[in-house]
């Protein structure tokens, strides 16, 4: 692509097809064509741009049809992509850290095209359940995990295994630090072998939710935050009612974590989807289980 300041749009940009070697590569089916960027559109987190985008070509070209291959072409591209990178990390002239990130790259891409064509309940994703002590957020998650497949990871509990024995407060900042690690740590491995993870934390600052949004976009699969909100009577009552749990949290607690809590900037905020957990479990589980549902994570 050409660009020329000087001149008046339209003609300040050239697009030139380089593709000289083979006249048959001239040929495609244009959904195959556009697939190439939608595929982009996702592998860089952007689901919201590659759905405009597709939304306009089809209204425009006027082939719904085409529509039903779409998610087949961009499984194929992102193939492509993802053996061009794989050839790329086994390259021996190619200096070490760009072999290494070749090679996650190609993850990524062979994940994003697992992610197309696999069924929906079956997708490889990355969700996050935050929100304040006794929201309900552990109870859902518990619930979600079961109804939706996905492979649960409790901060509370990481911690405490993280801890052991060690006879310090382990609720520092420094220890927060750790214990996310360890949470992505773990939630990395499973997407590898192509799981869906659900990761139970607080998720209260913002630097926690991108740690996990960009290891989602890295690893080329659809991602979303869950945050659970309650009523602070609710709240109260349910941590008066708290038995035999990993979490140590308390009305103290919830206080102070509240008193410092970040909204999500607005970048997240194309992520997040609000659970109220005022009801019961069923209705909280019924509003989350439809958030998936709209994301194309569980049959529609």
């Amino acid at each position: 692509i050409y660009y020329f300041p000087d001149k008046e749009p339209p003609a300040d940009l050239v697009i030139v097809d380089c593709i000289e070697f083979n006249e048959r590569f001239r040929f495609i089916d244009p959904v195959a064509d556009m697939a190439f960027a939608v595929m982009a559109f996702l592998f860089y987190g952007r689901r919201d741009l590659a759905c405009a985008f597709a939304d306009a070509y089809f209204r425009a070209a006027a082939d719904e049809e085409g529509r039903q291959l779409l998610p087949l072409y961009t499984a194929y591209r992102a193939m492509v992509r993802g053996e061009v990178e794989g050839m790329l990390a086994m390259e021996k002239e190619v200096p070490g850290p760009e072999r290494t990130l070749a090679e996650k790259r190609s993850r990524a891409y062979w994940l994003l095209a697992l992610s197309e064509l696999e069924a929906p309940e079956k997708k490889p994703c990355l969700v996050f359940m935050a929100g304040l002590p006794g929201t309900g957020k552990t109870r859902l998650a518990q619930l979600l995990a079961e109804r939706a497949d996905f492979c649960l990871i409790r901060s509370d509990v990481v911690r405490k295994e993280l801890a052991r024995c060690a006879n310090e407060d382990i609720y520092t900042p420094e220890w927060n630090t750790r214990t996310y690690a360890e949470c992505l740590r773990r939630a990395e491995q499973l997407l590898f072998e192509g799981q869906r993870v659900l990761v139970d934390a607080t998720f209260r600052e913002e630097k926690q939710r991108r740690l996990f949004r960009e290891a989602a976009i890295q690893w080329g699969v659809p991602t979303a935050m869950l945050l659970c909100r309650a009523e602070p009577e609710t709240v109260r009552r349910r941590l008066e009612q708290r038995r035999g749990d990993a979490s140590d949290a308390d009305w103290s607690i919830y206080l102070q974590l509240a008193a410092n809590w970040q909204e999500p900037d607005a970048f997240t905020r194309r992520y997040c989807h609000i659970i109220s957990t005022e009801g019961d479990l069923e209705e909280s589980l019924a509003r989350a289980l439809e958030v998936l549902r709209r994301l194309g994570l569980i049959q529609g």
